[in-house]
């Protein structure tokens, strides 16, 4: 009995939840009733749980999905509450109102017949399949709800790895730098991707069946300590860094952002956004390059001319040098 109290008074409404998500991710009342195409007037009833204000249940109940959906809350759960919260706002009401009152009542203008009761009925069904309609071809036309768990936003780490990890639309294709992420029946999804030092962008994209597309970002700060190079004293070393026991000398610069990971004698040194007018050097027996759109590198092997990476604007995969 005191476990049951203590939930009662531990329960947070709908809206509040709705509200606390939206304050925690920085997005403004006004722009997120502008994303749904909802007024100001009825997010900020349904945030302040004033049901009066809000319109008809199976609209509010719609709205209130729609909210936790985007926010990437659990839409069904909240919903759920949302109507239980209603009811019981319905019933205090009610219970208000005393005998005396309800004796002073005037006679209702109109006597429930079944045919006022089919008509009713009727309308009721229509309206709920128009509001289903309505919410399927708008998720068929607006953008996936796109949150990110983790990596936080201008984290510093120790690790040439990060755990990608976020929600999304169940339908909705999910790409990292450019790469495609598979995405759970529940619309969660996680990915370890390289990253080499220094900083490093990480572009999450959610697009959905309609083509509408959404975009999350995080900066990512690697702080690693580099080795330094020990100077050979074998007799026939030489002192021009740009021979190193027979190495190949890659020289990679590219023409807009692009997501690059380079591999060096099988291991990632580097995979991250370079941006425009970016040059990375890299050195070794055999060098991997895989780039989001190749068309827009370009490399220098050996201190020879610089080339295309490839003709192709999209991805290509392991060029080996």
């Amino acid at each position: 009995m005191v476990d049951d109290q203590q939930e009662i008074n531990n329960y947070v409404p709908a809206g509040s939840r709705i509200k606390q998500a939206r304050v925690n991710q920085g997005i403004a009342l006004r722009d997120l009733a502008r994303e749904l195409k909802i007024t100001d007037k009825i997010l900020e009833a349904l945030e302040q749980n004033d049901f009066p204000k809000l319109p008809a249940p199976v609209y509010s109940r719609g709205f209130v999905r729609m909210c936790a959906e985007y926010l990437g809350l659990d839409g069904d759960e909240l919903a759920k509450d949302f109507l239980n919260e209603l009811h019981g706002a319905q019933e205090k009401v009610e219970q208000k109102i005393t005998p005396q009152q309800l004796r002073s009542f005037h006679r209702p203008f109109f006597v429930v017949t079944p045919r006022v009761t089919a008509i009713v009925a009727g309308v009721l069904v229509v309206s709920i399949a128009l509001g289903y309609l309505f919410f399927e071809v708008r998720g068929f036309t607006r953008a996936p709800s796109l949150a990110l768990s983790s990596p936080q936003n201008n984290a510093k780490i120790n690790s040439n790895n990060v755990l990608v990890k976020g929600k999304t639309d169940p339908t909705a294709e999910v790409k990292i730098n450019g790469e495609k992420t598979f995405v759970k029946s529940d619309g969660t999804f996680e990915e370890n991707v390289g990253i080499g030092p220094g900083a490093n962008k990480i572009s999450v994209s959610a697009k959905s069946i309609g083509g509408k597309e959404r975009v999350v970002e995080r900066e990512i700060l690697v702080e690693q300590v580099q080795p330094e190079a020990t100077p050979s004293t074998s007799p026939g070393a030489t002192a021009n860094p740009e021979v190193n026991n027979g190495n190949t000398q890659l020289k990679i610069k590219t023409d807009s952002d692009v997501w690059i990971s380079v591999l060096v004698d099988g291991k990632t040194v580097f995979s991250g956004t370079m941006n425009v007018g970016q040059e990375k050097d890299f050195s070794g027996k055999s060098i991997s390059v895989t780039a989001g759109r190749a068309s827009n590198v370009q490399v220098q092997e050996n201190g020879g001319e610089w080339k295309v990476l490839a003709d192709t604007p999209g991805v290509v995969k392991n060029i080996v040098f």
